[in-house]
């Protein structure tokens, strides 16, 4: 791995051969309603509009201006080489990610598009939209204050990830000698100068709404690299269940009791589990996981490049695995 920070931004690369392109992904930290982004992503049934309800439809206006000018059409994806994006809220952190070409120039040009993006206080509408979708009221005040909160955090730290298939080394052909291949401290200097942060100006509000309830659903409370695991876990044992990340839990569908019983057969099965779908990728199974975690915009980027610094192994997986379950 390489990493490198310039300000307020910071970035890592990491490589696996083992994949065909490179996962690539924005996060910063955010107070936004994960429920109120799941309606938005289309992923959760509840009609509640609760606190972080504001910052959740700026947040989501955010990834559809960067999913717009990365692959919002056939243009936009002939410049920047991303056939789709993603995003997504884990352990407090709001994340946008998306898939791309394995060269440094493919990386840098796509991290540059999506840091231009980085204009919260630029999207009413987009937000207004948002908000009236998840049948709330729009309100000036309210946005001021959501943007003024988002821009606050992107002035403390805006964290870039990328693992996949990229080349971080070459051979010298003269002096035959292994030397970069990607100059980080470049490459963070290019991508600095796309991040433009203007202040918010009038009035500032701050929202108070209801809280959320999830009477028909069981919680489980979870988060960063275990809140993955686990979903991908259940969704690989239990067919249909469809788990949700929805901030520090993962969401099932079913009522606790129906759970206790599921539970207790994934804690049972999760060692032959472990086994036949971790251990024989043991070596590069942080690099892996990294690259899935950041291609579906599921885990934060600095999450991702903890987990990966750590040399997590399937070992790890399973305790992870087994302490929320």
């Amino acid at each position: 791995m390489i990493d490198g920070k310039k300000d307020n931004l910071t970035l890592f690369i990491d490589r696996t051969s083992l994949v065909g392109d490179v996962g690539v992904g924005i996060s910063f930290k955010s107070k936004l309603s994960s429920c109120c982004l799941a309606r938005l992503k289309g992923s959760c049934g509840c009609e509640c509009f609760p606190d972080g309800s504001e910052e959740a439809c700026l947040c989501f206006a955010i990834f559809l201006l960067i999913r717009t000018n990365l692959a919002g059409s056939p243009l936009a994806t002939k410049r920047s080489k991303v056939g789709d994006v993603e995003c997504g809220y884990n352990n407090g952190y709001f994340t946008i990610s998306w898939n791309v070409k394995g060269t440094g120039s493919s990386v840098r040009k796509s991290l540059g598009i999506a840091l231009k993006c980085l204009v919260p206080y630029k999207l009413y509408s987009a937000y207004s939209n948002c908000v009236r979708e998840c049948k709330g009221s729009t309100n000036r005040e309210y946005f001021n204050y959501a943007a003024n909160e988002i821009l606050q955090s992107l002035k403390d730290n805006i964290h870039c990830g990328v693992v996949g298939n990229i080349r971080l080394e070459k051979k010298n052909s003269e002096t035959k000698k292994t030397e970069p291949a990607l100059d980080i401290d470049a490459m963070l200097k290019i991508l600095h100068n796309k991040v433009v942060l203007e202040s918010v100006s009038g009035t500032k509000t701050k929202p108070s709404n209801e809280s959320c309830k999830h009477e028909e659903l069981t919680e489980i409370k979870s988060s960063g690299v275990s809140s993955y695991l686990l979903q991908s876990y259940i969704s690989s044992k239990i067919k249909g269940a469809n788990p949700t990340i929805c901030g520090n839990y993962v969401m099932m569908p079913v009522k606790s009791s129906k759970w206790d019983t599921m539970r207790a057969k994934l804690k049972k099965d999760l060692k032959d589990y472990v086994k036949q779908k971790y251990h024989p990728v043991n070596d590069d199974l942080c690099c892996l996981l990294g690259y899935m975690m950041l291609s579906t915009g599921s885990v934060a980027c600095p999450d991702i490049k903890s987990m990966i610094k750590s040399g997590f192994k399937s070992s790890n997986a399973e305790s992870s695995i087994n302490s929320v379950l």
